[in-house]
């Protein structure tokens, strides 16, 4: 079994138990609402992750690459790791490219694992996913690079995406559903109580 490093989290902390007496608060205050009827869905649940995994963000997207001596006219952050990046033109698209595929940590692992040329943009994750610490170095075509100075830890992946969802239906729903079916059908069921089959 993994465990978290002790810096992330103590072993006297459970956020697990934590979050399991604030969802059952929040239930408990549904539940409490007599004159309603209530509907608790997931649409996936979670698993424990076989592996230790983290997450880090560049702090300053535009330092960073123009450290690389990477052209570029405009990045915009997304989601955790990801950002796009766009160019003048193709041709500095695919310069850019072929240097951000070149940066390797000096046991030779890419840093960035996905980019995804679309033309006159990039597409690109910072996929790492070993801890990073103080002197890490990276390389790009002979230059090397401190990365601890460059990134911000965001998270440590603990669970994944598991495709088994669940579902609560209270007593005014009929008792078919209780054995178990495909979520797909919840929009039915919902259909069903309020019985407007016609937006079928």
């Amino acid at each position: 079994m993994q465990k978290n490093p002790d810096w992330y989290l103590s072993d006297k902390k459970d956020p697990f138990l934590e979050v399991l007496r604030l969802y059952d608060k929040i239930i408990g205050d549904y539940l409490n609402l007599k004159e309603y009827n209530l509907i608790i869905t997931t649409g996936f649940s979670q698993k424990k992750y076989d592996r230790v995994k983290f997450y880090y963000r560049l702090k300053k997207h535009n330092i960073f690459l123009n450290k690389l001596g990477i052209r570029f006219k405009e990045i915009f952050p997304r989601m955790t790791r990801d950002f796009l990046v766009t160019f003048e033109n193709e041709r500095e698209a695919l310069i850019a490219e072929n240097i951000l595929l070149s940066v390797k940590s000096i046991d030779n692992e890419s840093i960035f694992t996905e980019i995804e040329n679309r033309g006159t943009s990039l597409f690109v994750v910072l996929g790492y996913p070993r801890e990073i610490t103080n002197n890490f170095i990276i390389i790009s075509n002979g230059k090397k690079l401190n990365f601890y100075n460059e990134v911000a830890f965001v998270g440590l992946k603990n669970g994944m995406h598991n495709s088994k969802g669940f579902i609560y239906l209270d007593n005014s729903f009929e008792k078919k559903y209780n054995d178990g079916f495909n979520i797909k059908l919840i929009h039915g069921i919902i259909l069903d109580y309020f019985d407007k089959k016609s937006f079928n």
